[in-house]
């Protein structure tokens, strides 16, 4: 289901706000319109259906999609696909090799038989380890390849049983090409969040836009202290994603369990990483990043971001139920000082 809501804040700020619900999450799109004669009416349609079609592309629960019907193919063959799930799946697996598996979109098994998603998880049952191996047998992006030719993208799956999961990148994605969309339409200041994945060009007036990182820890409805936002980031002409553990978890006889799958294990990620943030120019490659990093764990995503010079930011949860935060040193210019 989509929803979109359109206002105005033209004082003081001469701002255009549109807010939403798409992809299973929420979404906001802010931009000046100085530069620009479109109506806000024209991006509300543009933006239902752009994400119509892209949930009838991407979608693991609408039965139509294109990406359930290439998950049901048992054709041995090349399958020709959408440029859109070409673009994602094509960069997924160039992440997949670098980051030696521990981001693969192919464990859409292992991810369902977890279920950890939405809402927090209380007591619930686990999967059997005769489940969690079959699941892993039909994971693997070794068993996924693709290629683009003149008239497109073309898929061959190895394994007929694998399931493909694009939610790690899709939000990114959809930033991506309404980002493209402003632009095309001569908007030059905007910001675009997709369930927390961020996008933005020029300056919010007369700044660059501030984007809040929350504390995973904090609690609205506790006696705590402090600020609901540990960190503020400033973006300009860039991207953030934030992946974390702590909005989407199950718990078992006091055991946490992260909605990100570590594929060499086939379970849930464990470890008192509980966020992580990434920058980069495209969102869907933030996002995909995000991701893969918190999959590898503290010390060997810092290592991997530090390597290969991304701006990182990670939250840790001590033992006293506090966060500390570290950053790789390409983050430092990003963080707003106090």
């Amino acid at each position: 289901m989509i929803f979109i809501i359109a206002f105005s804040c033209r004082k003081p700020l001469k701002l255009i706000e549109i807010q939403g619900r798409a992809l299973g999450s929420e979404f906001t799109i802010k931009y000046n319109p100085a530069d620009s004669t479109f109506t806000e009416a024209e991006l509300s349609s543009y933006l239902y259906k752009f994400f119509t079609d892209f949930q009838n592309t991407t979608s693991l629960y609408q039965k139509s999609s294109e990406l359930i019907a290439l998950n049901q193919a048992n054709s041995k063959d090349w399958i020709k696909v959408s440029d859109s799930l070409g673009v994602m799946i094509a960069y997924a697996l160039e992440l997949s090799k670098k980051t030696d598996g521990y981001y693969d979109i192919t464990a859409g098994a292992l991810s369902k038989l977890w279920n950890v998603e939405g809402i927090e998880k209380v007591q619930p049952e686990l999967p059997e380890q005769k489940s969690i191996a079959m699941a892993k047998n039909n994971s693997g992006y070794q068993n996924l390849e693709i290629k683009h030719l003149n008239d497109g993208y073309y898929v061959y799956k190895k394994n007929p049983h694998m399931v493909i999961d694009l939610a790690s990148l899709a939000a990114g994605y959809a930033a991506d090409k309404i980002a493209e969309y402003l632009e095309s339409r001569k908007i030059k200041n905007y910001m675009i969040d997709v369930g927390g994945e961020f996008k933005t060009s020029g300056k919010n007036i007369l700044n660059d836009w501030i984007i809040g990182i929350e504390n995973p820890v904090y609690n609205k409805n506790s006696t705590q202290t402090g600020s609901l936002i540990l960190k503020k980031i400033l973006l300009k002409n860039t991207s953030m994603a934030t992946s974390g553990n702590y909005k989407n978890f199950l718990k078992n006889k006091n055991k946490r369990y992260s909605h990100i799958i570590d594929t060499h294990t086939g379970k849930p990620v464990e470890g008192n990483l509980v966020s992580v943030s990434v920058i980069q120019n495209e969102c869907m490659k933030a996002d995909a990043l995000a991701t893969a990093i918190f999959a590898m764990g503290e010390k060997r995503g810092f290592e991997f971001a530090a390597i290969n010079h991304i701006p990182l930011l990670m939250m840790i949860e001590t033992n006293k139920g506090k966060i500390d935060v570290r950053n790789t040193l390409e983050m430092d210019r990003y963080l707003k000082k106090k």
